[in-house]
């Protein structure tokens, strides 16, 4: 009986039917770069998950062009000069100081046609997670924990994504259908951990942890940006509503299991 109800419930989604959310992920190009609107955050992601290895392995002068646009990263515990250190060729990794210097370089060439990337953003305290507290930091992190949808990352998890704690990013038909390279790994966040600055927020997209790590830990950058880009080409025909009757379909199937599992 289970899944005949989640099934119809699901039927009903692709349908459009029963009030289903018609929020979308929208694909889009913008000078010649593939990007995904997010109609509910209202935010333009990087349609790769793992950009910059894709410029590194396109141009090998790119970690210099970064360090000459940014040499330096000013934040809560002081002034960091950017190196080629903070930057993993081989995978795409990055310090903390790394991925925020890379998503400003991008902003400084006015990538994809916009002046304001940045990484994701995590709100603190963050009243959504299931825990406010780890003891085994010692001190409480207003924010760590699972099923946190108030920062960027975990909203395109939990809520746009369908997804539930202890799954992997790539476990989503729905982000897969939007995204390529997406890491079952770590992903920074551009905020810092407040009472502690040389901490700053990550997202752990194997599982959908919000936790925080030391900034010298090499983790991925994900670009982000408020808005969709004025000068865009329009989506193909047809893909958006597919794209929203898609993420319906997963909000509703998401409320079927919290109902009968």
């Amino acid at each position: 009986m289970k899944t005949t109800h989640v099934t119809g419930l699901l039927a009903a989604g692709l349908l459009g039917l029963g009030g289903v959310s018609q929020a979308a992920l929208v694909p889009y190009t913008s000078a010649g770069v593939q990007l995904v609107y997010d109609d509910v955050q209202d935010l333009t992601w990087m349609r790769d998950a793992n950009l910059f290895k894709t410029q590194y392995d396109a141009d090998n002068n790119v970690v210099a062009d970064i360090i000459g646009a940014v040499p330096t990263i000013t934040s809560g515990n002081g002034i960091h000069s950017v190196v080629s250190g903070d930057f993993n060729t081989s995978h795409g990794l990055m310090t903390w100081y790394g991925a925020m210097a890379w998503a400003e370089w991008l902003g400084s060439i006015d990538y994809a046609g916009a002046d304001n990337w940045r990484l994701p953003v995590t709100i603190q305290p963050d009243a959504t997670c299931d825990s406010q507290f780890d003891p085994g930091a010692g001190f409480p992190l207003q924010g760590y924990g699972y099923d946190c949808t108030g920062s960027d990352l975990g909203d395109l998890f939990y809520t746009v994504g369908g997804l539930t704690a202890g799954d992997g990013i790539n476990q989503s038909t729905i982000l897969t259908g939007a995204f390529t390279n997406m890491q079952d790994s770590v992903y920074w966040s551009g905020t810092e951990y407040a009472p502690d600055p040389p901490h700053a927020w990550n997202f752990y997209t194997d599982g959908g942890l919000q936790g925080l790590d030391v900034k010298d830990l090499q983790f991925y950058g994900w670009a982000v940006r408020p808005g969709q880009i004025a000068a865009a080409e329009a989506p193909l025909p047809g893909t958006a509503l597919l794209m929203a009757l898609g993420f319906g379909a997963m909000t509703v199937l998401r409320r079927a299991r919290q109902r009968f599992w």
